[in-house]
Parts: C-alpha cells; sequence; structure tokens
C-alpha cells in the first residue's frame, strides 16, 4: 500500500520548475495536491496576474458548464439548486487556488533554495483540516494569510494548532490588516519566571522618584501613543490576548556572566539590552507593561514575518540612552 505521507515524486518533479523555489517544492507539492489538485500550472499564473479574477463569478462559471447562458436563462428551483451546488463547489476551488497562489508566494520570497532545513513530512490530516476551512475563505487578504499558514506549515516553520486555523476563520480583511500592523511591535521574552511572555508594551518603565523635568517620563505613554488602537476588546473576545487588560508586567532575570543583560525580539528581530538598568527589588529587570499576548494570540501574530517597526525601535533606544544602557541589534 502506498504510503499517503510520501509527496509523489511526479508532481513534485514537475512543480520544481512551477515554484521557483527547487528543493523545497516537494514540500510544499502535496499539501498543495492534496487542496487543489493535480493541475499546478495555473497556479504559477495565479501568482503573477492575481487581478485577473476580480471579475470572477462562480454562478456564471457554474451555469456554462450546465450549457446555460448566464443572461439570457430561466430555471426551475430544481435547476437553481443544482447550479448552486456547483457554484459554491467552483468558488471553493477558486479560494483554494487563490490560497495555493499565495503560499507558492510566499515561498518564493521567504524560503532560499540554498538552504539545507530539516523538514518533517507535514500530516496529511492537518493537511485535510487546512482545506476544509481554507476552502471558504474568500476575502484576499485573509487568503494570504492562509498561504502563509500553509507554507510556514509545509517548511517545518510553524504549524498551527486545530483551534488557532479554526480562529483564523473568523477574521475578516479589517482584523488581518491590524494584526500585520502590530505583528512588528510584538515583544517576546523569557521572563523572570523562566516562562515566554509576548505582548505590546504600551508603557516603559520609569525610575521611581522621578527627576523634575526628567525626559524619562514621556515614556510611560510613548509606546502606547506609536502602537495606536489595537483592537483590544475585539482581541481579547477571541482570546488572542490575555484577560488582565493593561496590567502584564515584561519582567527579565538578567544573564549571569553575560555581556548582554536582557534579550527579546520584537516583531521578527531580535535584540539585546546592555549596559547599567536599574534592577527591582527581587533583582529582576523590569521593562514596562501593557497587554498580554495568549499562546493563540502568538500562533497568530506569528504568522507576520516582519522586521521591527523602525519608530517603535528608536523610541526604545532613546529610552535606554537615557538610563545608561544600549539597545542593541543582535
Amino acid at each position: 500500500m502506498p504510503d499517503e505521507n510520501a509527496v509523489e515524486k511526479t508532481s513534485s518533479t514537475g512543480a520544481i520548475d512551477l515554484f521557483g523555489i527547487a528543493g523545497f517544492s516537494e514540500y510544499l507539492a502535496n499539501p498543495i495536491i492534496r487542496g487543489v489538485g493535480k493541475a499546478l500550472e495555473p497556479l504559477w499564473d495565479r501568482v503573477h496576474n492575481a487581478a485577473k479574477r476580480a471579475d470572477f463569478s462562480a454562478w456564471d462559471e457554474a451555469l456554462k458548464l450546465r450549457g446555460y447562458h448566464p443572461e439570457t436563462v430561466q430555471l426551475t428551483l430544481g435547476q437553481r439548486a443544482d447550479v448552486q451546488i456547483l457554484a459554491k463547489s467552483i468558488q471553493r476551488q477558486d479560494n483554494s487556488e487563490a490560497i495555493a497562489a499565495a503560499a507558492i508566494d510566499y515561498a518564493r520570497h521567504e524560503f532560499d533554495p540554498g538552504d539545507t532545513l530539516e523538514i518533517p513530512i507535514l500530516d496529511t490530516s492537518w493537511i485535510d483540516k487546512f482545506w476544509s476551512l481554507a476552502q471558504d475563505v474568500s476575502d484576499a487578504e485573509t487568503q494570504i494569510f492562509w498561504g502563509n499558514v500553509l507554507a510556514r506549515a509545509s517548511f517545518g516553520q510553524g504549524q498551527l494548532s486545530p483551534r488557532a486555523l479554526t480562529l483564523l476563520t473568523t477574521l475578516v480583511g479589517d482584523e488581518a490588516r491590524a494584526i500585520e500592523r502590530l505583528a512588528p511591535m510584538v515583544i517576546r521574552l523569557e521572563n523572570f519566571q523562566g516562562h515566554w511572555d509576548v505582548g505590546l508594551m504600551t508603557s516603559l518603565r520609569v525610575p521611581y522618584p522621578l527627576e523634575a523635568g526628567s525626559k524619562l517620563a514621556a515614556f510611560k505613554t510613548k509606546p502606547r501613543e506609536l502602537i495606536g488602537g489595537f483592537e483590544h476588546d475585539l482581541f481579547s473576545s477571541i482570546g488572542l490576548y490575555l484577560e488582565e487588560g493593561y496590567a502584564h508586567d515584561f519582567i527579565q532575570a538578567p544573564f549571569p556572566d553575560r555581556d548582554n543583560l536582557i534579550e527579546f525580539s520584537i516583531g521578527a528581530t531580535r535584540f539585546s539590552i546592555n549596559g547599567s538598568f536599574r534592577t527591582d527589588e527581587f533583582g529582576n529587570l523590569p521593562l514596562g507593561s501593557g497587554t498580554g499576548i495568549s499562546p493563540l494570540g502568538n500562533e497568530i501574530f506569528g504568522l507576520v514575518k516582519a522586521e521591527a517597526d523602525p519608530a517603535y525601535v528608536e523610541m526604545l533606544t532613546e529610552w535606554c540612552n537615557l538610563q545608561g544602557c544600549e539597545l542593541k541589534k543582535l
């Protein structure tokens, strides 16, 4: 009996030139074939000509396949039901192909064909769950999100849990844009308890008592002003944020015998803080406070591999300099 998890070499061989990502194609080809079938050539056209689908009508396509003229046909109830079922199937195929094209585009830009990666075979049950949800995603911006999910999972760069996949189906364009906007300001650090803290830091720690006229006072509110609206009520209600309001503390224990006092990420960029830094009464280094992001939210925000927001980095650099320490990009 053939291994259902194995990539079909006849398909992936043709996909290597089609995808433009050399040996990585075999890892992406199998998940795509399970979702859209083996006719891969049209996907390459969609990668470069997404606008061509703007006037696509699944209903008109279904009418033509049944031999009816879209502008003149008059259908019975049974015929309308038959056409509607076919149109739904066509729309799902169109949605799936758009997501597959987005996955190819993501892979072409994010993965270097010269890299040598340890890539596990993606489980077919996860692939089938993915397509069962993805086929009904028709918003173009959200389809790009789904394409990113498929590409990253195919290359072993993060496989969303079934719960996260289900949540992803609830996101519309505005929410997807909010996640893309916020992701470059999401902070990730190992806290003083040895756990990973993820969140949006809306206030930076300032010394107390603060000297009169100190420029540091502004940093209690500067991060919040830079971040702007972050859909707190909406993202809390769907489980992306922790239920702590704005009271989540970002605290890290200093590294023993290391020049870097703190190491953390902003977006997809790694940083360290070096030099003098005032600890709290327990010897830990408090950075600030804000809104904590849940493990589920970390999966969703992690889909956006964006470099740290330049304005946010500039603000953090100034805050460090005023306290005699230094922010370094790693």
